[in-house]
């Protein structure tokens, strides 16, 4: 019973994770990144998306540099 306790726990921590992801989007002018590949696209797993690095199914960074972020 814990190994179901715990993949749902996983599941949740990914959630939150690609949550954070659309709210860095989102409060960084995504839609005016010189990059925005696959970010938000419906159907993209996150691993996909331009910047982020995924290993094991976990966030492991993140590296917009020179993308054009602007802080609203």
């Amino acid at each position: 019973m814990a190994r179901a306790a715990d993949n749902k726990d996983l599941r949740q921590i990914r959630r939150l994770a690609n949550q954070a992801l659309v709210d860095v989007f989102n409060a960084l002018g995504g839609d005016r990144w010189r990059n925005k590949s696959g970010w938000l696209t419906p159907g993209t797993d996150v691993k996909k998306w331009h910047g982020v690095t995924v290993n094991a199914g976990s966030l492991v960074s993140l590296n917009l540099m020179s993308n054009d972020l602007e802080v609203s």
